[in-house]
Parts: structure tokens; sequence; C-alpha cells
């Protein structure tokens, strides 16, 4: 069976919301490869300081994905802020389904950012993740 190399770039997102205080998040992505939730499949981003349109420009590489896996693979990204003596704010999420054919075709993709109140069940198991529905975007 064939492996694949998965690339994920993530370029920038616009008009975050501010933290409760009023101001602008220390903003950065986690990114995971689902399913399973294990730290092996987690990459994240740096984090800019007090940024609503962050652009990070880069790139998460998940190496040896078999090519019959991405039909039953999604991917979360999730946006917080970078909280040094306190636990990071959460500032939205989407989760994209690696298979529908559009996902590879090397443009690039804006997705709305939503909160964890929209939840999907993913196709290979019970567990539920939440997808998008808010305004906020990230490419």
């Amino acid at each position: 069976m064939k492996a694949a190399i998965l690339y994920v770039t993530i370029i920038e997102a616009h008009n975050l919301m501010t933290l409760s205080s009023g101001q602008s998040p220390d903003p950065f992505v986690k990114c995971y490869l689902l399913p399973p939730r294990i730290v092996d499949n987690q990459r994240r981003t740096r984090y800019f300081s007090r940024c609503l349109n962050p652009q990070w420009k880069q790139t998460m590489v998940y190496p040896n994905i078999k090519l019959d896996d991405f039909k039953r693979k999604y991917l979360e990204l999730s946006v917080w802020s970078f909280c040094i003596y306190t636990p990071h704010v959460f500032l939205g999420q989407v989760v994209i389904d690696l298979s529908e054919s559009f996902i590879f075709d090397e443009d690039s993709h804006w997705y709305r950012l939503g909160g964890f109140d929209n939840e999907i069940k993913l196709k290979t198991n019970s567990y539920k993740y939440p997808i998008s529905g808010g305004k906020r975007v990230v490419r």
C-alpha cells in the first residue's frame, strides 16, 4: 500500500475576536489529524503578540499516511490565544473532512471558525468533534 505525505499550510486568519479583557489575542493554531487524537498527530504554529489578523504562513507535515486513510480522516484546526501563566483561551475551530476531493487541489481555502456547540460525528467512530459555524475565518 502506498503512503503519502500530507502538507497543511496555515496561511492567515482575519478578524479574530478580542479577549474578554478587551485586548487583542496572542493567536496560534493547533492542528490535529483525526482520528485518533494523540500527541503524534498534533502540530501547532508559532504565536503572534496582540494580533487580530495573524499571518502564519507555516506548513505542517504529516508523513506516512496511507492513501486509503484519507477517506476516513479529518483535520481539526483550532485557534487559541497563548497565555503563559493561565490556560490558553479558545478562539474558534473548524473540522475539515479530508475525503472531499477539492481539499487536495493545492489552492488555498477559507474556513469559518466555530465554537464547541456545533458538532459532527466522524464517519469512523462515535467520537464527536466541533465543526465550523462562526464568523471568524482562517485560510
